[in-house]
């Protein structure tokens, strides 16, 4: 199933290559400038805090610089450090903060066609590593807090790092606060569920994560994975409700009663709209061993039996039962009854669990399926929990009924006469 980790580290990873008219630059991001002209050059620079970046032009007199002509060094606390051969000139600054890559290329090449007297042919702009900003995350998360973060971020990464959101959190509505005062929603069901990487934006400097409380919902509870936008909370009568154990694997949120060990249940944001299927694929989807053809609803305390296509009203509970862990076996075997299912094993298996089959019985089997359906199966077939295996009984012709009958007199008979000699 999926899960809101999953896709925030996939796209991440998908975007460390990222489109350069699409990266913006800011202050701390150190790229590589190389130039194109009748002879090439490079070097590197870094994006300093009032947004400008040096500019370079080649002197003859010196060999032909490219990528790996000039000596720099990154040192790890220190920023970038540039030893600028003799042949490289400091011809000054230019603004580039709040530009993505290609603007910045065009406006480095139309600064420098001055100074080599209109012989740059193109400028290149390679991002050597990302800048580093600091981001505030509140609201109904774990651990509100301020977190680093980088532009190649989305909101679903932060709010990971804040340790995902709380129970009764709204993941649909979430509040994203730019410098300038304006304010976007981020709708993180859309991303999860509906793909729509939009939906998900990237953070960048100045703006604040806001996780409000939800207004309306419905409960799910049952056979089903749990929320991805929320990690794992485990309660016990030995912990507090505030207790927390984080699944590392799965960001889910998953509340289990220590007592019954049963789900207690998922908060969904209502809207209108929202059907059964949707506040199911919003807890992460049914698991396998959820049955559901026998989805019921609470409404002002009455139980309906519903469909996935169902419309939800404001604060319904949806129960997902979970199948029987249990196969039936019966007709012409020795032992019926029912046995406790297991994954993969086959008709033969339960069969055999049943005692193997009678004298009478016919050689054609047939399951009855969960859903009502009568199939004829070999037995090979793999068994599915809730499935009832039926063997009919042989029919025997009317001569086969009389020998019968003969057999089981004359073995009366010969009795008779071996206790009366």
């Amino acid at each position: 199933m999926i899960t809101l980790l999953l896709i925030s580290i996939a796209v991440s990873q998908l975007e460390q290559v990222i489109p350069k008219d699409r990266y913006v630059l800011g202050p701390g991001d150190q790229i590589e400038v190389f130039v194109n002209s009748d002879i090439s050059y490079s070097y590197p620079t870094i994006v300093d805090l009032n947004g400008q970046i040096d500019l370079y032009t080649y002197q003859p007199g010196g060999n032909q610089l490219g990528y790996t002509g000039l000596s720099m060094a990154f040192q790890a606390g220190s920023g970038l450090k540039l030893s600028q051969p003799s042949n490289l000139a400091k011809y000054g600054y230019l603004y580039v903060a709040g530009m993505t890559i290609t603007q910045a290329e065009q406006k480095i090449k139309s600064k420098l066609q001055k100074a080599l007297s209109g012989k740059v042919k193109s400028v290149d702009i390679r991002l050597i590593k990302t800048r580093t900003f600091l981001v505030p995350v509140l609201g109904n998360v774990l651990n509100p807090g301020i977190y680093p973060a980088t532009p190649l971020e989305r909101v679903s990464m932060l709010i990971y790092k804040a340790g995902g959101i709380k129970e009764g959190g709204d993941p649909s509505k979430i509040l994203m606060h730019h410098p300038d005062s304006s304010v976007d929603t981020v709708n993180l069901y859309l991303f999860a569920f509906g793909g729509q990487l939009d939906a998900n934006p990237f953070v960048s400097e100045g703006i604040q994560i806001f996780v409000p409380e939800m207004k309306s919902w419905v409960f799910v509870e049952g056979a089903v994975n749990g929320s991805p936008f929320q990690k794992s909370i485990v309660i016990s009568q030995s912990q507090s409700e505030s207790s927390e154990v984080e699944n590392e694997k799965f960001p889910s949120i998953s509340l289990h009663s220590s007592v019954t060990g049963r789900s207690i249940g998922h908060r969904v944001p209502f809207h209108n709209g929202l059907s059964v299927n949707d506040a199911i694929n919003f807890c992460g989807g049914a698991l396998q061993i959820a049955d559901l053809s026998d989805i019921r609803l609470i409404r002002d305390q009455k139980m309906l039996h519903v469909g996935l296509d169902t419309d939800l009203q404001p604060f319904d509970t949806v129960v997902v039962p979970y199948l029987p862990q249990k196969v039936y076996v019966s007709g012409e075997v020795i032992q019926p009854g029912a046995f406790g299912f297991r994954p993969g094993l086959k008709v033969a298996d339960y069969i055999g669990m049943a005692g193997g089959l009678t004298t009478r019985a016919k050689k054609s089997i047939f399951v009855y399926r969960r859903d009502g359906k009568r199939v004829k199966v070999d037995w090979d077939y793999e068994v599915e929990a809730g499935d009832r295996i039926f063997v009919p009984e042989k029919s025997l012709k009317w001569w086969q009924d009389y020998l019968q009958i003969l057999a089981v007199i004359s073995s009366v008979a010969v009795t008779w006469l071996t206790l009366n000699r």
